[in-house]
């Protein structure tokens, strides 16, 4: 009978072992843990960043539209696009840019037209600065600040083809 229990070996893991490799394993997994949480960041950020670039272009789109006469001469931040009509004084009376969705997202936006006395702002050019803001899911959009930062940031030079 004592000879049956010393060639009786049990083969497997010990309690201490398996809490070993528990330990082991959590300490890698919570490793990997802040850098899904980073991950995840960027992606969010890249996001609303697309969202931002797609309301520009847009924006960029509709002022094409336009003759260079009928965009604004003034420095100020402005809402709401040129009419499509070109009124007799240059004005922002169309399409208004403050609550623009895009996949579930609201932005908004303002452009500013000829910023600080521009050298590209005569009879045919103008300076454009479109700058997005992104306001969350809601359609009203509290008055910004001026020191307000946006989410994406497009300046170019606009002019008539001869």
């Amino acid at each position: 009978m004592i000879t049956n229990l010393k060639q009786r070996h049990i083969k497997g893991f010990t309690m201490v072992e398996a809490l070993v490799g528990l330990i082991v394993f959590s300490a890698a997994l919570g490793g990997l843990l802040p850098l899904i949480m980073i991950s995840r960041t960027f992606a969010i950020q890249s996001d609303s960043r697309i969202g931002a670039i797609a309301v520009a272009q847009q924006i960029m789109d509709s002022l094409r539209q336009i003759d260079v006469t009928c965009i604004p001469s003034t420095g100020t931040d402005i809402t709401k696009l040129p009419d499509t009509t070109c009124p007799t004084t240059p004005a922002s009376t169309g399409d208004s840019i403050t609550s623009l969705p895009y996949k579930g997202k609201t932005y908004s936006a303002t452009v500013t037209y000829c910023a600080n006395n521009s050298t590209y702002c005569d009879a045919t050019t103008r300076l454009i600065r479109v700058r997005v803001f992104q306001d969350g899911n809601t359609a009203d959009v509290p008055a910004r600040p001026a020191s307000a930062t946006p989410i994406y940031q497009l300046e170019t030079i606009y002019a008539r083809l001869q």
